[in-house]
């Protein structure tokens, strides 16, 4: 049986009510299709605006950015909270940095999500930076349940603390995992995983002397 649309099934359809629907859908594919066609291709100057990026043209990759941002695409907005999060540069405006990384953030993207973190960090914002860290930490980034860590450790929530790390650790991010696997050496996850902490720390040397190496290059 041939699909709906295919060119056997209108060629079949002569007369009547059923040439009456063909010209009905034929009419509604012809309108998607126009919809389809009207949608710009943006792809050559998102990688364009993305060559800038690397090259710290900040400038230009703006302008680029601007022409294609819609008001909702994360991809985009968290480019252009980049350029405007830049101190020394002069596109750099926090404020818009901060407008931009918020649609990114909640449109899911954890780096924005990060970042927001640490300005609300920078700005003395306890409990707004936990609650981005917390974002990015739930979509998977070890970096920020890492942070998520420090600041619970820091106020005294030990409890929190401990699943944090955990968690961190088993997110891959290496700082993480070295401390895990101490605390777990040191009893403070319970007797029984102090052999595991052992092993888990000779294992995660590797990871870390990479971690520090690519961050002594930055």
């Amino acid at each position: 049986m041939e699909p709906e649309g295919a060119p056997g099934a209108r060629a079949n359809c002569a007369t009547g009510a059923c040439s009456t629907r063909c010209r009905k859908k034929n009419s509604k594919r012809e309108k998607s299709e126009a919809m389809t066609d009207s949608v710009p291709d943006n792809s050559e100057l998102r990688r364009k605006a993305n060559e800038y990026l690397e090259k710290r043209e900040f400038l230009a990759a703006k302008l680029l950015l601007d022409e294609i941002f819609d008001g909702r695409d994360a991809a985009i907005a968290v480019n252009l909270g980049y350029v405007f999060d830049r101190p020394g540069s002069p596109e750099y405006d926090q404020e818009k940095a901060i407008s931009y990384y918020k649609i990114a953030a909640n449109g899911g993207d954890s780096y924005a999500q990060h970042r927001l973190g640490g300005i609300a960090i920078e700005r003395g914002n306890v409990s707004e930076a936990i609650e981005w860290y917390s974002a990015a930490s739930q979509a998977g980034s070890g970096q920020c349940s890492y942070n998520l860590f420090k600041l619970y450790q820091d106020s005294g929530n030990l409890v929190r603390a401990r699943e944090a790390l955990k968690l961190s650790a088993r997110q891959g991010y290496p700082l993480a995992a070295q401390r895990y696997a101490i605390w777990c050496i040191l009893g403070k996850y319970g007797v029984a995983q102090i052999p595991t902490g052992i092993l888990r720390y000779v294992r995660n040397i590797p990871a870390l002397y990479k971690y520090i190496v690519i961050e002594k290059q930055r």
